[in-house]
């Protein structure tokens, strides 16, 4: 087993999900999916730790198959309560690893989990909970039997970090305590495992020792360790029933929309005149900066993890951590840590970041900026700020984000540049919309920024010349593998520490041509995920309009990388069609069946007159986009007259290139299937909507993981607020089959 030591540190993305709470009590099986489907989806979380406390309510094996569904690994974490299951049998079905914590480690059912898993190859990750006490020779002697058998990784804790409260010894005890820590740790460490003592003050640690250590402020930013949110919910639930678990589930799933915190906006201009309010708030402020949800959560997850360790140190006297160590977001590089499969991918950067590096300092150091912007060509969104000569200072009483204006609408490739500094935060970067960020720690007081994106969306942000490894700070954001093709990049800045300063902002465009949209009276928005086959008879009905220029029409397409063969279609497309402008709109996986997210952020990129919202199994006939053209201005919300759903034998003739639709579309009308005309009491549904651009801003899809209905809702909420939709006479659609009724794609394309 091989330990790195000097990488940069991975939060972690390990979640945790528990089968029954500290009273014994079993959640439902239908609310353990539910959790572990938040974990994944919610929580981001690839690796998750299920909870074997007891009996278990469900089969093993159920567990680790929805965790491949959801494309997670499942993980068992036991208190050793129990004696081992069939290892060897879970993990040919796909177990990771197991995670032992139990109240003794020299308990004879850890030896039986230690042999199971030695003898299955499964890797053990270990927890010991305080209170122990071990002489040299007993240390040695556990160290020697866990470096024989599978065991990757040590924690070192006075108390459980998650679900357990702490112990409260005596001064004698935590000094015992303390020191057997210290001689635990120590002989771990010299046979080659990872050793973490968690949340232990670090006056009491040996000099050799405090390389280890994770303060409870560097917990989930240790890649062992477990997600802030996700750790959290798993210590409420603990103390909470099944019909709470299943309520707080519930609420969690059908969370879709972002809030962002209007304090600042609202009180800032009063506080500023109001000097001594202003020093009170002031000193408020510096108090409670860190408690951002996030931090909150992991403090909740920690059960007051300070009060734990402060037993320890006020007994012997020793006070609470150093400043050093509170300072610092992530436990030390030195340390030697263990990674699994999958945070070794994770630490890999991509073969090409350094070729990008190098691009954007050739970039910076060959060329002049395209645009030098001014203090007065940027603002803060909903923000009071300072405007100075060349430069703003933001100011902040709370911890949220905080967001410029747009800096320009620009198309890969490209590169800006900003320096931060005058002040500290916690994160900064750039947002591309609600989810989007691309954003490193604020280590210095001053910080120069360069964000190279190349002409594919492959990117690098770089930190005073250093390439940097993006990181998500909280749920329902991401870091995207590639940007898409029209960006409104925003400087984004989170937890100001009171004020910082923006300035010296350059932008460099693309050496190509950039591409004009001043012709683009028409912008197709469609959503693809698992439909390629069908996307791509769609956008040739597109490409392929009458009456109007090609160069008229562009396509926006909103994709997850990776399920299937849209990007190589849209490269064929663009070969085939240079003419049709196409622009990528990439998310990540969580967002699959996120269909009303998917349009609302790929709108803003549309750039015509009308806007298509068209489902990617919809072949248009060759003259919407002409009648389009000849419908009168005060009309805003317009659709066909309704829609031919085609046979799944006539699907495949299209799609295999037998059967040209448009050469036989009156033919394709009068055939097999079913017509449908003004379905759905008249309300033109989401198949082929053509809406105003500008409508747009004021209308929005619902954003729901089912997506079931919000077609049909924002139909309705366009009518209510801009008239009722014009149809088209004689114009329908044809509608492929893809072999039921998933919006989000077919199992198979055939």
């Amino acid at each position: 087993m091989e330990l790195i030591t000097g990488e940069q540190r991975l939060p972690s993305v390990r979640g945790l999900v528990l089968l029954r709470n500290a009273h014994g009590r079993a959640f439902a099986p239908v609310d353990i999916m539910r959790w572990l489907r938040l974990n994944r989806i919610g929580f981001q979380t690839p690796k998750i730790d299920v909870f074997l406390r007891g009996a278990a309510p469900l089969p093993l094996e159920s567990l680790i198959e929805q965790g491949r569904h959801l494309d997670a690994r499942i993980s068992f974490r036991t208190a050793c309560d129990q004696p081992p299951p069939s290892l060897a049998a879970l993990k040919q079905r796909g177990l990771f690893d197991v995670f032992l914590t139990p109240p003794d480690v020299t308990a004879p059912l850890v030896e039986g989990w230690l042999d199971a898993a030695s003898e299955a190859g499964v890797p053990v990750r270990l927890q010991v909970h305080a209170p122990f006490s071990f002489d040299a020779g007993a240390a040695q002697a556990l160290a020697d039997r866990w470096r024989d058998r599978t065991v990757v990784s040590v924690n070192i804790a006075p108390a459980d970090p998650v679900l357990y409260p702490p112990p409260r010894p005596g001064r004698a005890q935590s000094e015992g305590t303390a020191a057997a820590a210290n001689l635990l740790a120590r002989a771990v460490a010299a046979r080659g495992l990872e050793v973490n003592l968690l949340f232990w003050p670090r006056a009491v640690l040996d000099p050799v020792n405090q390389v280890h250590l994770v303060s409870a402020s560097q917990f989930s930013n240790d890649h062992q360790q477990y997600e802030a949110e996700a750790c959290a919910l798993a210590a409420r639930l603990n103390r909470r029933g099944p019909t709470v678990a299943r309520l707080v589930l519930l609420m969690l799933l059908n969370q879709h929309t972002s809030y962002r915190n209007p304090i600042d906006r609202a009180l800032f201009p009063w506080l500023i005149n109001h000097p001594w309010v202003h020093a009170r708030a002031w000193a408020l402020h510096k108090v409670t900066r860190y408690w951002r949800p996030r931090n909150r959560s992991r403090s909740e997850t920690q059960h007051e993890t300070p009060a734990q360790t402060q037993p320890v140190a006020q007994q012997t006297g020793t006070g609470p951590e150093t400043a050093h160590a509170e300072a610092s977001r992530y436990p030390s590089r030195e340390q030697p840590k263990y990674y699994d499969p999958i945070d070794r991918e994770r630490l890999r950067f991509d073969e090409t970041l350094a070729a990008l590096a190098n691009e954007a300092r050739e970039t910076v150091n060959t060329r002049p900026p395209t645009r030098d912007l001014d203090s007065s060509e940027y603002a803060v969104e909903g923000q009071a700020m300072m405007q100075m000569p060349g430069g703003n200072r933001w100011f902040s009483f709370t911890n949220t984000e905080k967001l410029s204006s747009p800096l320009g609408r620009l198309e890969p490739p490209f590169t800006i540049a900003a320096t931060i500094g005058g002040g500290s935060a916690d994160y900064i970067g750039f947002g591309f919309g609600r989810q989007r960020k691309v954003l490193c720690p604020m280590e210095a007081c001053v910080h120069k920024l360069l964000l190279h994106v190349a002409h594919d969306g492959r990117y690098v942000l770089l930190r005073d010349d250093v390439p940097m490894r993006p990181e998500v700070l909280e749920r329902g954001m991401y870091t995207p593998a590639r940007l898409g093709g029209v960006l409104e990049p925003q400087l984004s800045i989170w937890n100001i520490d009171g004020s910082v300063v923006t300035q010296a902002l350059q932008i460099w465009e693309g050496a190509r041509k950039p591409v004009s949209t001043e012709k683009i009276r028409f912008s197709v928005v469609m959503v693809c995920t698992r439909y390629a086959r069908r996307m791509q008879a769609a956008l040739k009905a597109v490409a392929n309009q009458h009456g109007v220029p090609r160069d008229s029409i562009e396509a926006i397409i909103a994709y997850v990388p990776g399920v299937d063969a849209t990007d190589d279609i849209l490269d064929s497309m663009g070969l085939a069609h240079p003419e049709l402008r196409i622009v990528r709109s990439p998310f990540p996986p969580q967002n699959l069946r996120s269909k009303g997210l998917l349009i609302n952020e790929s709108v803003r990129m549309a750039s015509g007159d009308w806007t298509i919202l068209l489902d990617a199994d919809i072949l248009v006939p060759t003259d919407l986009f002409a009648r389009l053209a000849e419908v009168p201005g005060e009309v805003a919300f317009v659709a066909p007259e309704g829609r031919k759903l085609l046979t799944r034998e006539t699907t495949a003739r299209i799609l295999l290139g037998e059967l040209d639709p448009h050469a036989e579309w009156d033919a394709l009308f009068k055939g097999p299937g079913e017509y449908r005309l003004r379905e759905t009491f008249g309300v033109p549904i989401g198949y082929c909507q053509c809406v105003r651009t500008p409508c747009l801003e004021t209308v929005k899809y619902e954003e729901h993981e089912h997506f079931e209905g919000a077609d049909y809702r924002f139909a309705v909420d366009m009518e209510a607020r801009f008239g009722k939709a014009r149809r088209l006479d004689g114009l329908s659609v044809l509608h492929l089959d893809h072999a039921g009724s998933q919006w989000y794609g077919t199992g198979r394309q055939f």
